[in-house]
């Protein structure tokens, strides 16, 4: 792509939100790695870093695009969003979850002046429960997800990595798994691929794998870079 084309591009966008979804806290363990047993330090351990629970709003011009959704409030108040023992047991071991339903995808957009019926498209940086939590709220949407990603879902038992298929294949979810595509641009030479949202080059998905199989980063690509973090996972962003 020529300076050209990135200039033109980068005015397909006007701004870009990073709004919350409330807070966690993982153990040590979890956040840095150990080679202790899992449930060993998930039933042992006392040690919490919190981290945030963000997804962000790209304001294109054809309308708001969602990276990521963020958390579901019903896993805190409602008693069997997960529908094994084992894993409520777990999951109270292993997170501290800090919701309140004024934390919900549809109230949190409310309040920056967005309705989520006018979302009409949300990449998925990847499966897990706290990215997926807002899918309810946006039925509407196209949702882009990574080939790489949906074979995670399509995994037996993929709740044991916390990919939750009850809340991700939801009635009428629209989930659309895409490709990375080759690329011969030297400012992505040293990513296996990217994948242009719009097919305009205003928003470039790059593969940056982490602590699960597959994860993205998104690219708009203007003037400054932002880098970001997300459980244990580098993303980029360039604004």
């Amino acid at each position: 792509m020529s300076t050209t084309e990135m200039a033109n591009a980068a005015t397909l966008i006007s701004s870009i939100q990073v709004f919350s979804s409330g807070w966690a806290a993982q153990h040590d363990e979890h956040r840095f790695g150990t080679r202790k047993p899992r449930l060993w330090w998930a039933l042992t351990s006392r040690s919490w870093n919190k981290i945030p629970l963000n997804y962000f709003l790209i304001a294109h011009c054809n309308g708001p695009i969602l990276f990521d959704t963020g958390l579901d409030p019903a896993i805190v108040s409602g008693p069997n969003y997960i529908s094994s023992a084992i894993g409520r047991l777990l999951l109270r071991r292993i997170f501290q979850l800090h919701i309140t339903e004024g934390d919900r995808l549809d109230r949190v957009l409310a309040k920056s002046g967005f309705d989520a019926s006018d979302v009409h498209l949300a990449v998925m940086s990847h499966l897990h429960f706290d990215h997926v939590g807002g899918i309810a709220q946006i039925p509407q949407a196209k949702l882009l997800v990574s080939i790489g990603e949906w074979a995670q879902l399509l995994q037996p038992h993929p709740e044991h990595d916390w990919i939750l298929r009850e809340h991700i294949e939801i009635p009428g979810a629209d989930w659309q798994p895409f490709a990375f595509r080759p690329t011969d641009g030297p400012l992505f030479e040293e990513f296996h691929g990217i994948y242009d949202v719009m097919d305009d080059g205003s928003m470039i998905l790059l593969p940056t794998p982490g602590h699960i199989g597959l994860t993205l980063g998104h690219s708009s690509r203007q003037a400054k870079v932002i880098h970001f973090e997300i459980e244990m996972n580098p993303l980029h962003m360039l604004i």
